[in-house]
């Protein structure tokens, strides 16, 4: 059993070490900020509202923030189904603004043994870049995400766990294959039933890039309440 948890992580981490077809990498700093509330309709229909900010060029420029509303659906214990809609504000370094859309659907698979909790999600992604200022932002891309995550519960209060997520574009003009990974690691600090912080730490990079690629080095810190 021991043998299986250590391989379990190494999967996990192993997105930080996926090689790209880039020559040149651009370094970032980024810090992410996100707040949520979360209303349980019944024992099966949970609705949540999240807002997110994302402040990236080391921490001197607002590049994004979207509010997500999300309705989850209880299939049973083991199998949770999810659709959103994200509505955001995005601005480059140059100040020019788009307003970008999508909806995803998604499924997610939990696993409890003992303190340790697995999760897998597989979803799928439809994302329009500049819907009312681009000539070309009625065309949506599409992508598909998948994200495993190991969570050890220490006791009531803390619960500490690492995710490995990677993304998969249908249209393969910029790259070729997976196309970015999310390395994560993070705590789960529960001050009552209702009110959760999570302190967390991403390290995102493009993969398989034909040009100049990045990674991000995230910092992020996440509030949720549930009423």
């Amino acid at each position: 059993m021991q043998r299986v948890k250590i391989k379990i992580l190494l999967v996990v981490l192993l997105g930080l070490f996926v090689p790209g077809y880039s020559q040149y990498i651009e370094n970032d700093a980024a810090l992410w900020l996100n707040a949520s509330v979360e209303k349980k309709l019944s024992d099966k229909i949970v609705v949540q509202l999240n807002q997110k900010n994302r402040i990236y060029n080391n921490f001197s420029h607002y590049g994004l923030g979207y509010a997500d509303l999300g309705l989850y659906y209880k299939i049973n214990k083991h199998i949770r189904l999810q659709g959103d809609y994200v509505f955001g504000l995005q601005r480059n370094y140059k100040n020019e603004s788009a307003l970008p859309h999508q909806f995803y659907l998604a499924i997610t698979f939990k696993q409890k043994i003992n303190r340790f909790t697995f999760l897998y999600r597989n979803m799928v992604q439809m994302r329009y870049k500049s819907y009312f200022t681009s000539e070309t932002g009625t065309i949506p891309k599409l992508y598909e995400r998948n994200k495993f995550t190991v969570k050890y519960e220490l006791n009531k209060k803390m619960t500490f766990y690492v995710s490995e997520e990677i993304r998969y574009p249908f249209d393969q003009s910029r790259n070729k294959g997976l196309n970015r990974s999310r390395s994560s690691l993070g705590l789960e600090y529960s001050f009552s039933k209702t009110i959760v912080v999570q302190p967390y730490f991403t390290f995102q990079q493009e993969l398989n890039a034909f040009n100049k690629t990045n990674r991000d080095f995230i910092y992020g810190l996440g509030f949720s309440y549930e009423f």
